[in-house]
């Protein structure tokens, strides 16, 4: 059997579109190694947004991590433990219950005056985990 320990570091906004309210977050994350991956994710209820993260997270790093030489089937099994991850859970569903409302404020904007301004706070939002 083989544990992982891995631990997200840090979720931000690379890009979004508020036509269809989805995202493009790059989540920096370390599993022995300091790595970055980007997710495309549409934000119609955050907190079942956040659960899929870590759900899909989890399952790419037991495919990347399962190795199997044909004789112990306990060498096939991975075990991915995330540190903090109930609390990182809602973390991340309130980042994007943020930029939702951001979205949202932005979709609903109907005068030109404030409109960049918005745009660019979406477009620097992260968190640190």
């Amino acid at each position: 059997m083989k544990i992982i320990n891995v631990k997200i570091k840090k979720i931000k906004v690379s890009s979004f579109s508020a036509r269809d309210y989805s995202v493009e977050l790059a989540i920096d994350f370390n599993d022995g190694a300091d790595k970055q991956i980007m997710r495309h994710t549409v934000i119609d209820y955050p907190e079942m947004v956040a659960e899929h993260i870590f759900n899909d997270f989890k399952k790419m790093e037991k495919n990347i991590n399962i190795k199997f030489d044909g004789e112990s089937i306990l060498d096939r099994y991975v075990n991915v433990v995330m540190q903090n991850e109930d609390e990182d859970k809602k973390k991340t569903a309130n980042f994007l219950t943020k930029v939702q409302e951001k979205i949202i404020k932005i979709k609903s904007k109907r005068v030109v005056e404030g409109y960049i301004n918005l745009i660019k706070e979406i477009n620097l939002m992260r968190i640190e985990l």
